[in-house]
């Protein structure tokens, strides 16, 4: 099988975030397109994709070339289903693009990816392009969070804002991933044939059984392009490493191979030269012997110089081996702390230079979020972690628990660091922690003690003026009071639903009065609309219609503006012409319904 690849520039995917997409065969034309580009939008990451999928997954055959976009990449997989499961061992994400045909026809997305990625822990992020899928999906594939691609309701979260939440709580940005490789205390440089893959994977996976190698990691170009030759990811990955594992099979006695032409002749060269670089071979084979052994004489003379084999399956004799090169390794000392471990641990969450183990990774972010001066990054991760699988078993119990633990521990820091004049923003951080507290619960079910932690956050609110000024607080107090209507409104507590609602109103009139902002302008719509929302569900038509006749004269006036000539504030104005219409309908003006429906569909149209 061969997968092709996307990334932002087009470029050496080494090193990024690996995602996996898949879609029903048919409808893979339109919608790689339209999720790779979303998706690259909010993160760097290589896309991989089979180019040439095929319907039935008994069926899966060898895939061709890539097709326009992307690269092709040679990975030594089967020519069926084992191989993209295999390739979805490796990857961060599973990206599905979800439509009628996905739920009701046999595809290996859903057939076969999807309970593997569950099944592996790998988080799952199906994208609906077909509007109201999210419950047939949930009931036909797996109760898991969906993102939907179509929503128009300007009330709800957009889209793009859901979606970049989800990639930024799966994969690591540049930024933390620069961290995590600084974190390292050494580098070790992996080189083996591409058709012994699975050999220098569990190579990896002795060199890091070794405690004293936990913190050191280890570069392979699994995902190196053909042809790209000794370029400069594989230059830089050598001269900043020092030792270098050879995984030995009997590949390597084949002749024209670059392993022996290129890596282990500047590997030897260079031990002998600079004395700043050990080399450990290791025979790699299998038990019940599946495979021949390496002839160690004929490996002699064609690696000249070549130290002794090391067999992989004398446990004893390979950690002293290992163990005399860490001695003459050089390595950064770490300071052991908390934030230390959570990189550390980070990298084996996503295959950051090392290899996969969610284990290894959960135990390290476990124990830098509970250290006696924890990593609240760290705590904060095993949040999203439980929150969609990553590495752990999807828990929102556990998910809760952790979001109550970074609530405390964000309280804690902002009583010890909140002077006025000396802002760390730990206020900010708690107020934001409380509010996902909230969600989390209302998600869950637990409507109630959701009520009680955002009445929490709009108390610690009032707090952060020094921290975050006046205006900022006044309308993170009405993002509050809207979030407590909804919640009264889920509980049917109209009444007091409508008096959070008429509080944010409140507020979002004077900053937009005092400021005018895009901004304060279309945040003041949006509570104008809600409180028209409840009106029209109690039946309260006229004063429905006067909410929405605010809402819709201030999307006008934006969407005229040449500033705010947008997709966004165009779906806005659709939103409120459709509910004007609604209204229209309501009262049995079919004529003057069909007139703001028509505008609303110009409009529609348009944006399509």
């Amino acid at each position: 099988m061969e997968l092709a690849y996307r990334t932002r520039s087009m470029g050496n995917p080494q090193g990024m975030p690996k995602v996996l997409f898949a879609c029903h065969p048919d409808d893979f034309e339109l919608a790689f397109e339209l999720v790779a580009d979303d998706i690259l939008r909010h993160a760097n990451c290589a896309i991989w994709y089979d180019p040439s999928p095929q319907t039935d997954p008994e069926t899966q055959g060898a895939a061709s070339e890539a097709g326009e976009g992307g690269h092709a990449f040679r990975g030594g997989f089967e020519s069926d289903e084992t191989g993209i499961l295999n390739a979805l061992d490796d990857m961060q994400l599973l990206v599905l693009a979800v439509t009628s045909r996905f739920l009701h026809e046999a595809n290996l997305a859903k057939d076969a990816l999807l309970p593997h990625a569950l099944g592996r822990h790998i988080p799952v992020l199906p994208i609906m392009l077909e509007t109201e899928l999210e419950y047939k999906f949930n009931d036909a594939c797996a109760p898991i969070q969906v993102v939907n691609r179509t929503i128009t309701d300007s009330t709800a979260t957009p889209y793009d804002e859901v979606l970049e939440r989800f990639l930024n709580s799966v994969l690591v940005s540049d930024e933390l991933a620069a961290k995590v490789r600084d974190a390292f205390d050494a580098y070790v440089f992996l080189s083996y044939r591409k058709k012994d893959r699975r050999h220098a994977q569990r190579l990896m996976h002795l060199i890091h059984e070794n405690e004293q190698f936990r913190d050191i990691a280890i570069w392979y170009d699994e995902y190196l392009v053909p042809g790209e030759g000794f370029n400069e990811a594989i230059r830089d990955a050598f001269a900043k490493s020092s030792l270098f594992a050879l995984a030995v099979t009997p590949h390597l006695l084949e002749p024209g191979n670059y392993v022996m032409d290129v890596e282990f002749p500047l590997a030897r060269d260079r031990s002998q030269a600079e004395h700043d670089l050990e080399i450990v071979p290791v025979e790699m084979y299998e038990i019940p012997l599946n495979d021949p052994r390496t002839d160690r004489g004929e490996l002699s003379e064609k690696y000249h110089g070549i130290p002794q084999i090391q067999d992989e399956h004398d446990a004893t004799e390979l950690d002293e081996a290992l163990a005399n090169a860490l001695e003459h390794m050089a390595r950064k000392e770490n300071d052991g702390s908390s934030r230390h471990r959570f990189f550390i641990g980070l990298a084996y969450l996503n295959g950051i230079d090392v290899e996969m183990n969610h284990a290894r990774a959960l135990d390290l972010i476990t124990q830098a979020a509970t250290d006696e001066v924890p990593c609240i990054d760290a705590t904060e991760k095993l949040v999203d972690m439980y929150l969609v699988g990553d590495g752990v078993e999807q828990s929102f119990d556990q998910s809760i628990h952790w979001q109550r633990l970074a609530v405390e521990q964000y309280r804690a820091a902002y009583a010890d660091n909140h002077d006025p004049d000396e802002h760390f923003g730990f206020g900010t951080k708690c107020f934001r922690a409380l509010m996902r507290l909230s969600d989390l619960l209302r998600d869950s079910g637990s409507v109630d003690t959701s009520i009680e932690a955002a009445e929490e956050a709009l108390e610690f609110a009032d707090k952060l003026k020094d921290e975050v000024g006046v205006r900022e607080v006044s309308r993170d107090t009405a993002i509050i009071f809207n979030r407590l209507g909804s919640l009264h409104r889920t509980r049917r507590n109209y009444a007091k639903a409508e008096e959070c609602y008429r509080r944010a109103q409140e507020i979002y009139e004077r900053l937009a009065a005092e400021i005018g902002t895009t901004r304060a302008r279309r945040d003041l719509s949006i509570s104008y609309e809600r409180i028209g929302d409840l009106k029209r569900r109690l039946k309260e038509t006229d004063e429905a219609e006067e909410f929405y006749d605010k809402a819709l004269s201030i999307r006008e006036a934006l969407a005229q503006c040449e500033s705010n000539v947008d997709s966004r504030m165009r779906r806005d104005l659709s939103s409120a012409l459709t509910k004007r219409g609604n209204i229209r309908k309501d009262k049995g003006d079919l004529d003057g319904a069909l007139e703001y429906y028509d505008r609303a569909l110009d409009i529609d149209v348009e944006l399509a």
